[in-house]
């Protein structure tokens, strides 16, 4: 890694990447989709060691001292990253390399759309590797366990979505309870169109069909969709004009949300 004055240059791994503060500079390196790889190598003086993650979005926050270059933070995605495709849990050889950074002083954390409560399957109990982290898309933010940021959904705002129904395709508003995170509902006034051609998450992680959202604030809330990949794009840009006050993205390209 390179020191750089603000807003400089700098070229990480063959990349051009700029320093946001003085002396700091946030990197990410992306992965291909490979079974394992040798993601990052710092060599400093603080910190000597190569890091072996399996398919690893990672950021790495560098903070540049008079002795060097100190890693304080390594953050990576989930999904189809740290834990391949069709797998339930980050791997025995992820989950080892991580304790070599929490080991090392360094924290690490997950950054995902998934809520906390799916973590301890995801890391198969091993509650160290999320004490830290960014989750259901940065609402909740925590740090050594403790939670620094909660940013909810107002069931107003989510109430605009059920626009869905109208658009007669298989697709339909999630959302979850912010005292439960586990319990996940389907919000449709046409439960026969669920139970007809049911996302994949219908008995695995959704059990419930309800009419309407409550007058009540949300922490997660999602599209989950059984319907090929061009609808999906044709939904969210619709939904992004008529309800432009939330964010309406794609996670990956395989997710069915």
């Amino acid at each position: 890694h390179e020191s750089s004055p603000q807003g400089r240059p700098v070229n990480l791994a063959g990349r051009p990447y700029r320093c946001l503060a003085q002396g700091i500079v946030i990197a990410s390196y992306a992965s291909p989709l490979t079974e394992r790889l040798t993601a990052l190598r710092y060599n400093t003086n603080q910190f000597n060691k190569s890091i072996s993650i399996q398919r690893a979005w990672l950021v790495a926050f560098v903070c540049v001292g008079r002795d060097g270059h100190m890693v304080k933070l390594v953050m990576a995605d989930l999904d189809d990253t740290l834990i391949p495709f069709g797998a339930d849990h980050a791997s025995a050889s992820a989950i080892s390399a991580i304790h070599s950074l929490l080991d090392a002083g360094i924290h690490f954390g997950p950054v995902t759309g998934r809520v906390p409560a799916t973590m301890e399957r995801m890391f198969q109990n091993d509650v160290a590797c999320y004490q830290t982290g960014a989750f259901a898309n940065g609402q909740i933010v925590t740090v050594d366990g403790k939670t620094i940021q909660r940013v909810m959904i107002s069931g107003e705002a989510l109430r605009k979505v059920l626009f869905l129904d109208n658009m007669n395709v298989n697709a339909w508003l999630a959302v979850y309870n912010p005292e439960d995170l586990r319990d996940v509902n389907l919000v449709t006034r046409f439960p026969e169109r669920v139970k007809a051609n049911p996302p994949e998450t219908w008995g695995k992680s959704v059990f419930g069909i309800v009419p309407d959202v409550q007058d009540r604030e949300y922490l997660k809330a999602n599209i989950q969709c059984s319907c090929s990949r061009d609808q999906m794009i044709l939904i969210r840009d619709r939904l992004r004009k008529l309800v432009p006050g939330l964010s309406f993205v794609m996670p990956s390209l395989t997710a069915k949300v």
